[in-house]
């Protein structure tokens, strides 16, 4: 490690610390730092990307409990942090105006932002997540990959076949496809029949067909039609669990460019 990479290691465990003993004092949020009007800014351009969660002072309910697993499965990635942003709508109405900066209203609460430092403009970059309907751990992880590019490991995904998913929705014809197809072909042959990882990948390889024969609408419809049958309760929890790590997978083949991001 050279100089430079060990001063930046360092710079980053002086504030985690400081941020820690912050969040220890006026969080209630195990793993999230408490932002405010003072420190907004001067936080949230150290990290690569800073999920915030713009909420009432002292939040509380489902919403906060998935936001919560969130900031625990994060709390070891050091250029990411999770953060919160009290507003209180009496008294001095502390952080209201940061809330109105976004554009965020109590009836918004709890409004979640991804706010990403893109090392190509020098510019911090903001996204609301919008899927108010799936407000759970795993949607929100893969709203910060997909608006960061910073991948972040869910339950029976693979980094290198969710690379693949991609490649494989922009490929503009069949020949690229094709190719796309043969190297996720050849990924699979290369992982050992015992290894855990072959059941994945076997997943990933199916929806990659249906999707070239298809089309890429095919992951939204079979993820609807996933979400039905869990939502029916009428399945085992092992079942259960098996496809949820399939929505996981699916979520991987599904473009989010065309949703509009509010500011």
């Amino acid at each position: 490690m050279n100089f430079n990479n060990i001063t930046k290691a360092l710079s980053y465990l002086v504030l985690l610390v400081i941020l820690q003993s912050l969040t220890t004092s006026a969080s209630n949020c195990k793993g999230c730092t408490p932002l405010d009007e003072l420190n907004f800014d001067k936080v949230i351009k150290r990290f690569d990307a800073t999920l915030v969660k713009f909420d009432t002072a002292y939040a509380y309910g489902d919403k906060h409990e998935e936001f919560g697993k969130v900031a625990k499965d994060l709390a070891e990635i050091e250029n990411i942090l999770t953060a919160e942003v009290g507003i209180k709508d009496y008294g001095e109405k502390e952080n209201s105006a940061l809330g109105e900066k976004y554009g965020v209203k109590k009836a918004d609460f709890p409004a979640l932002f991804v706010f990403h430092n893109n090392k190509q403009t020098g510019n911090i970059e903001h996204h609301k997540f919008t899927d108010e309907d799936d407000f759970k751990a795993d949607t929100i992880k893969t709203f910060i990959r997909q608006k960061t590019g910073i991948y972040l490991p869910l339950p029976g995904c693979m980094e290198e076949f969710d690379s693949l998913a991609v490649r494989l929705l922009t490929a503009e014809n069949a020949g690229e496809k094709g190719k796309v197809m043969s190297e996720a072909e050849k990924a699979f042959l290369t992982i050992p029949s015992e290894s855990t990882n072959k059941v994945k990948a076997d997943i990933y390889i199916k929806i990659m067909r249906r999707t070239v024969k298809e089309g890429n609408e095919f992951a939204e419809n079979e993820m609807k039609r996933v979400k039905k049958v869990i939502k029916e309760g009428k399945i085992a929890d092992a079942k259960k669990e098996s496809m949820e790590k399939r929505i996981n997978v699916l979520r991987s083949f599904i473009q989010h460019d065309s949703v509009k991001d509010e500011l």
